[in-house]
C-alpha cells in the first residue's frame, strides 16, 4: 500500500495592509538663527543698538561746549557743528557747516553783555554760528562754560542712520535721523541712560 500524502496546514503571517500612499512625519531640526557677527564693533559698552554699525568708529578731534539749553559739538573730520537742544521742539538736533576760518575774530564785543556772570558768548566756530543764526542763539541760550573743551572723539553710524559720538566727559550722544530725537548717556557706565 502507498501512503497518500496529506496536506498539512501551516500558519502564515499576514502583513498589515497599508494604503498605497503613506505620509510618515519626519521631524527635522529647524535651523535656528545664528547671532550676527558684525564687521565692526561699537565704540561704547552696553546696551548696544540692535544692529551692526555701518563701519568702524571714526576717530576725530572735536570741541564740546555746554549751553543754557543744550550742547554743541564740533567734529573736525566732518568740519561740522552738531547742536543738541534740551526742548521738545523739532528738530531736536541739527548739524551746521563750520564757517569759521582761522584768523577771523573769535568773538564779538557786541555780545559781551551776558545776562549773568556765569554765562558767556561762545567763541570761534560755535560763536560764529551762534551770532549769525538768531534761531540757534535764541533756542540754545548762552554758553555755561567760558571756553569750549577740545578733546578726541569717536563717531559711528548705525544701519538705521542713528549717529553716535563721544562727548568730552566720556558721555555718548545718539542722534536719530531727521533730527527727531537724541540722547546723552553716561560715559562712566558706557552707553545707557536717559534721554533728556
Amino acid at each position: 500500500p502507498t501512503l497518500t500524502p496529506t496536506v498539512t496546514a501551516t500558519a502564515t503571517a499576514t502583513l498589515p495592509q497599508f494604503p498605497t500612499s503613506v505620509v510618515i512625519p519626519i521631524t527635522a531640526a529647524v535651523p535656528q538663527p545664528q547671532p550676527r557677527v558684525c564687521d565692526s564693533t561699537w565704540f561704547f559698552i552696553e546696551p548696544r543698538p540692535a544692529g551692526c554699525p555701518l563701519s568702524a568708529p571714526l576717530a576725530s578731534q572735536a570741541v564740546y561746549q555746554e549751553f543754557q539749553n543744550g550742547y554743541m559739538i564740533w567734529i573736525q573730520h566732518q568740519d561740522a557743528i552738531y547742536v543738541f537742544y534740551n526742548d521738545a521742539r523739532l528738530p531736536r538736533w541739527e548739524v551746521h557747516r563750520d564757517e569759521f576760518d582761522e584768523g577771523e575774530p573769535e568773538s564779538d564785543p557786541a555780545y559781551d553783555d551776558a545776562p549773568a556772570d556765569n554765562l558767556w558768548q561762545p567763541r570761534r566756530g560755535f560763536g560764529m554760528l551762534w551770532r549769525n543764526n538768531a534761531a540757534v542763539r535764541d533756542r540754545i541760550g548762552w554758553a555755561t562754560l567760558q571756553l569750549e573743551q577740545p578733546y578726541s572723539t569717536q563717531v559711528q553710524t548705525a544701519a538705521d542712520g542713528t549717529l553716535f559720538m563721544r562727548a568730552a566727559d566720556g558721555a555718548v550722544f545718539s542722534a536719530s535721523p531727521g533730527g527727531q530725537t537724541w540722547g546723552r548717556y553716561s560715559g562712566t557706565i558706557g552707553y545707557g541712560g536717559s534721554t533728556p
